[in-house]
């Protein structure tokens, strides 16, 4: 619903060195090519655990992108399709 957050949470393991990899979780309207309208964040890992809040999309269709910040990350990226509507009848 509108004015409602969007919380992507990401659960990470060590990477093949031991260290864990930083993590991109990216929002995009689905309906839109422009690159304005994604937001990226990259969050702080705490505990093998990432997490971050996407505030008040408008409705629409909107896909959530995870993976890493680099070039042959060790994270396997993940895609979901989530659809935020107005309630209103």
């Amino acid at each position: 619903m509108p004015g409602e957050s969007i919380t992507v949470e990401v659960t990470l393991e060590p990477g093949p060195s031991g260290r864990l990899p930083a993590v991109r979780i990216q929002l995009a309207a689905a309906d839109s090519p422009l690159a304005s309208a994604t937001v990226s964040r990259v969050p702080k890992i705490r505990n093998k655990y990432a997490v971050t809040s996407f505030t008040s999309p408008y409705p629409g269709a909107y896909t959530i992108q995870v993976n890493g910040i680099t070039p042959g990350s060790p994270i396997t990226p993940v895609s979901a399709t989530v659809l935020v509507w107005s309630g209103r009848r």
